[in-house]
């Protein structure tokens, strides 16, 4: 195994995040539930849908992180 350099640890912690937000974004999915039917509460659709999109911004957040700190680690190595 080669020697963890610190741009080696920045690129693992960055393939972290990124798997993280990845798995954030594949269980909150982009979905939103539609208007809701006969005997819904609105309101509980409508606070599962603002966690979907919190959810959604985390992973996107995730996701970006990991992409930064690649390029971080490019002027390591």
């Amino acid at each position: 195994m080669a020697i963890m350099t610190p741009g080696r640890w920045i690129n693992f912690v960055a393939v972290v995040l990124g798997a993280l937000g990845a798995f954030v974004l594949y269980w909150w999915s982009f979905t939103f539930e539609s208007t809701f039917g006969y005997g819904m509460d609105g309101n509980a659709l409508n606070a599962r849908n603002r966690r979907r999109q919190r959810m959604q911004r985390v992973g996107l957040v995730l996701i970006f992180v990991s992409f930064a700190l690649q390029g971080i680690a490019l002027f390591f190595d």
